[in-house]
C-alpha cells in the first residue's frame, strides 16, 4: 500500500482568528481563495467555489465577507445559497444538497497549513 503524499503551505498563524468571524487568504497551490473559519476551537476550511455554477464562481459580494448576518451559514452572495459552514453542505438556495469543497488543514506551533494531495 502506498503512502499519500501531500504539498503542504502555510496560509497564516492560528492567533490571527477570531471566533466567528472568516478570514480569506489566497492560495497559490488551489488558486483560489481559502475560506477559515474558527468556531468553539475547531478551525472549518473551504474553497471559495459556489458549486451551483461551472466555473466555480466566488462566492463574496464584497472582498472577505462571506459569513451570513447570523453567522450560522456561508452565504453565496451571487444567488443567496446558505452553507452549513461546519459541513460545507448547501441547506437552502438553488444548490441544495451540493456541498462546498473542504480543504484539508494542519496545525503545526501555531501556524496554519493547508494540504493538497500529490
Amino acid at each position: 500500500m502506498s503512502k499519500c503524499e501531500f504539498i503542504k503551505e502555510f496560509l497564516c498563524e492560528l492567533s490571527e482568528l477570531n471566533d466567528l468571524t472568516n478570514k480569506v487568504i489566497y492560495s497559490p497551490l488551489y488558486q483560489k481563495n481559502i475560506i477559515l473559519i474558527l468556531d468553539d476551537n475547531q478551525i472549518y476550511a473551504w474553497l471559495d467555489a459556489c458549486p451551483h455554477y461551472p466555473q466555480a464562481t466566488p462566492l463574496s459580494w464584497k472582498a472577505g465577507q462571506y459569513l451570513s448576518h447570523d453567522k450560522k451559514f456561508i452565504q453565496c452572495f451571487a444567488h443567496g445559497a446558505l452553507f452549513n459552514f461546519k459541513t460545507g453542505l448547501c441547506e437552502q438556495g438553488p444548490c441544495l444538497g451540493k456541498k462546498l469543497s473542504e480543504i484539508p488543514l494542519e496545525i503545526v506551533s501555531g501556524q496554519i497549513f493547508c494540504l493538497r494531495t500529490l
